[in-house]
């Protein structure tokens, strides 16, 4: 019942918890008030040995980058290749991201790489291109590392663009088209806004192309009447 999950009592953290962890837990959101200009964004992404975190895929790499506003921070990255723990990516998908067995079987556990992404991301804002799948596979290993998924506010770069172009559209034309989501996969937004994208399918990479895109947005946001971060929050129900 809604009264049962309205009332139910967070699990303590477990003693023995990483303290990086901890002190990620223990952080306080940025308030909902706060200018978009005055918050950092953190844009990432993820490769995977597959499409479906519950049934057993798990995480390959995970790529990140800053933003400051509309401000992407090549000095602020972050990038990780994670060993599956045997669970080994079909040679189909090690087509796509070009992380090979031997080089996931010399890299870290998610045990050891989560707490340095959880230090990186730390409080702030996150985004991300579809961004559901990315927050599926990591809240999953949170939830089974830790008991508990990120804490962080997500945005969607897939969902902001359509946001913007709504704005933009009659609402006749919207609703004939409520969607149009083949226009907002990545490589398409790329085209749009005229941003090179030649390491698709690398964590790093496509996560600096999502900042981009990111960034492109948020330039059109005053004009739509997003200026905090609640408004930015709001645009996720579009």
């Amino acid at each position: 019942m809604w009264f049962e999950t309205l009332f139910r009592k967070t699990p303590a953290l477990p003693a023995d918890l990483d303290e990086t962890v901890k002190a990620y837990f223990l952080q306080q959101l940025p308030n909902k008030k706060t200018p978009i200009c005055d918050l950092r964004f953190v844009v990432f992404d993820t490769e995977t040995t597959g499409l479906e975190e519950k049934k057993g895929d798990r995480l390959l790499s995970i790529g990140a980058v800053g933003m400051k506003g509309c401000r992407v921070d090549l000095n602020d990255t972050f990038y990780a290749v994670v060993n599956p723990d045997n669970h080994c990516a079909p040679a189909e998908t090690v087509k796509v991201h070009f992380i090979t067995p031997s080089e996931t079987v010399a890299a870290p556990s998610i045990e050891e790489v989560l707490p340095k992404f959880l230090d990186f991301i730390k409080a702030d804002v996150l985004v991300a291109h579809h961004a559901l799948f990315d927050i599926g596979f990591i809240g999953s290993e949170m939830k089974r590392l830790y008991g508990r998924p990120l804490i962080n506010y997500f945005t969607d770069t897939v969902e902001l663009a359509h946001a913007v172009d709504s704005a933009e559209q009659s609402s006749q034309y919207l609703l004939l088209n409520p969607h149009r989501m083949e226009e907002y996969e990545l490589d398409k937004l790329c085209e749009k806004f005229h941003i090179p994208n030649e390491t698709r399918h690398h964590a790093l990479g496509d996560a600096f192309v999502t900042a981009q895109i990111a960034a492109r947005i948020f330039k059109q946001f005053e004009k739509i009447g997003v200026k905090t971060l609640q408004d930015l929050l709001l645009l996720r129900r579009v």
